[in-house]
């Protein structure tokens, strides 16, 4: 062999030990603790839900025993169920805010039956407009000053 050819083959393995020695520097939890951190609320939630589906397949399989299935079933449920629970605390919190509007949208109807008193006309309008009223209901005009 060419001593020349031999020092191309050396150059190319010194420059490609890096690529091949990462590998096995790495740690992978830290890595994998960093990619569940990144995932939002929804990917967390695809995610327990899937992995209980895997549960269950293994252990129909007979990849795990009866003893490890109930515990590790047991708390990908209490991790499912947590995100059942917050996404009823959202559903609970719209719901309110809901009936926040239609209560405040009630209380104006009734102010403005049992208070139909003119307070003037539209200035772009004129429109008759009435005490209770923020906008003119014929062109959409603030009248609050």
């Amino acid at each position: 062999m060419e001593p020349g050819a031999i020092l191309i083959g050396l150059a190319i393995l010194i420059a490609c030990l890096p690529f091949l020695i990462n590998p096995f520097q790495r740690r992978n939890s830290g890595h994998l603790q960093n990619i569940v951190a990144t995932e939002g609320p929804d990917e967390r939630r695809e995610a327990a839900l899937l992995s209980l589906r895997d549960l269950d397949i293994d252990f129909r399989t007979g990849k795990i025993s009866e003893e490890d299935h109930s515990v590790l079933r047991l708390g990908l449920l209490a991790e499912a169920a947590q995100f059942v629970r917050q996404e009823q605390g959202e559903d609970d919190s719209l719901e309110a805010l809901i009936a926040a509007r239609r209560a405040g949208r009630a209380r104006l109807k009734v102010l403005r039956r049992t208070n139909p008193i003119t307070t003037g006309f539209c200035p772009t309008c004129g429109q008759k407009t009435y005490a209770t009223d923020l906008f003119c209901s014929a062109c959409g005009v603030s009248l609050v000053t």
